[in-house]
């Protein structure tokens, strides 16, 4: 290490926050890469390309673009652009974007332009309004511990009594 150059990340903690490439990707002498190539797009994209509801413990997660039936019109795109801007704030308010604008629009790939920190950065996404709102209702987990027993009292593991009306039956 020579002067001026900073001291390598000493600890998990510190590695995490500098940030490892996503999905984990080796480098060329077999290690895992410790800085992704543009963690600005790649960070963006991890929170754009899914939609709410998609992810089962963290049902918010995500990005309200999806919901969107179409992006032709002019409104549509600013509002498109309006929500990718609310995700990006909610989500991962560190990487300061400050404006969105969908610049096209074709075969369901979207070209978004992101200005953070006074530069430009584009990325394209995949539009998915299958993903609305009332038509993944039915494909939403609840988390297991919020799950009602719809077995009358039967566990699912073994079919036997469960431990609330094993301890009923016992008075407790």
């Amino acid at each position: 290490m020579s002067f001026g150059e900073a001291p390598e990340p000493r600890s998990f903690r510190e590695r995490f926050r500098k940030g490892w490439a996503v999905p984990l990707e080796m480098g060329p002498e077999g290690r895992f890469l410790d800085q992704r190539p543009q963690p600005l797009i790649s960070t963006a994209r991890l929170i754009l390309e899914v939609g709410p509801g998609e992810r089962r413990l963290l049902p918010e997660f995500g990005c309200r673009i999806h919901w969107l039936p179409g992006l032709s019109t002019e409104g549509e795109r600013q509002l498109g652009a309006a929500l990718v801007e609310e995700a990006l704030d909610r989500w991962a308010p560190y990487l300061g974007v400050d404006r969105a604008e969908i610049r096209s629009v074709e075969d369901g790939m979207v070209r978004v332009a992101l200005r953070a920190n006074g530069e430009w950065h584009e990325l394209s996404l995949t539009h998915r309004p299958e993903l609305r709102r009332g038509e993944l209702q039915g494909t939403q987990a609840k988390a297991p511990w919020k799950a009602r027993d719809l077995n009358d009292g039967l566990s699912r593991r073994d079919d036997g009594p469960s431990l609330s009306r094993w301890g009923e039956a016992r008075g407790l």
